[in-house]
């Protein structure tokens, strides 16, 4: 289960880096919280759209400092739920 509290500084963290690129959960996080498997919804808590390799290095490095599980979607296609945000985090959309 997702702890508000704590997946607050890693989505503030990411919009501090990203600006409008950054979304929390409620604006990005149904499409990105969702695969092909039967699994169900587990969303992640911010949804990020990083436009270069500087910005997937600083978005790692703010994941890993505060140890938030940082989940790589490319196009939500896997059905044995690898996307699935299951413990929060920072879903960071490599389709840029």
């Amino acid at each position: 289960m997702n702890n508000p509290a704590s997946s607050t500084r890693p989505a503030r963290g990411v919009a501090s880096l990203l600006g409008d690129r950054a979304r929390p959960r409620a604006a990005a996080a149904e499409h990105h919280g969702k695969d092909e498997s039967y699994f169900p919804y587990a969303l992640p808590d911010a949804v990020v759209f990083p436009e270069s390799t500087e910005e997937v290095r600083a978005i790692v490095g703010l994941c890993r400092a505060t140890r938030t599980p940082l989940i790589p979607f490319g196009v939500g296609t896997s059905l044995e739920g690898h996307v699935l945000a299951i413990r929060g985090g920072v879903c960071v959309d490599l389709r840029a």
